[in-house]
């Protein structure tokens, strides 16, 4: 649902059965913006959910980023993950957009764990669109409908 111009809010919720009794659930809410410019768009999410199967333990859990358009062909990215008494992630990385059909996106990782266990991780990605005529249109962009993700 769009707040404003530049603001939306999302609300989800998914829930998965065995056998007629739920055994997994989720309830997210978040905030998404944009700078007047559009070159900052910023995140904020809130997790509730159990993934124990059988189990009404829940977790919380929040996520939030940012992504800076440094230009029209290249976004940096950093984003911020903590799931209650699991994980506290935090990534950075970047997006090029090499042709109009090829983006090529680098991204590390850190994820720490209770315990004081630390997990690395870096990686490339590239990604083609085979057919963008199919995606054209003539209305105005909206921000919102693009990739912001790592």
């Amino acid at each position: 649902k769009n707040l404003s111009k530049n603001t939306l809010i999302n609300i989800g919720y998914s829930s998965e059965t065995n056998n007629g009794n739920p055994t997994k659930r989720r309830f997210n809410v978040g905030v998404v913006g944009t700078s007047s410019d559009g070159k900052i768009l910023a995140w904020l999410e809130g997790i509730i959910y159990n993934d124990n199967r059988g189990s009404n333990e829940l977790r919380y859990g929040l996520t939030s980023g940012i992504t800076y358009i440094l230009n029209s062909k290249t976004k940096l990215i950093i984003e911020s993950t903590m799931i209650q008494n699991l994980l506290y992630q935090i990534g950075i990385g970047a997006k090029v957009e090499v042709t109009k059909n090829l983006t090529l996106g680098l991204e590390g990782r850190l994820t720490m764990y209770p315990g004081s266990s630390i997990d690395y991780f870096y990686g490339i990605n590239i990604t083609h669109l085979f057919d963008s005529p199919m995606y054209e249109t003539n209305k105005e962009p909206n921000l919102f409908e693009d990739d912001y993700e790592l």
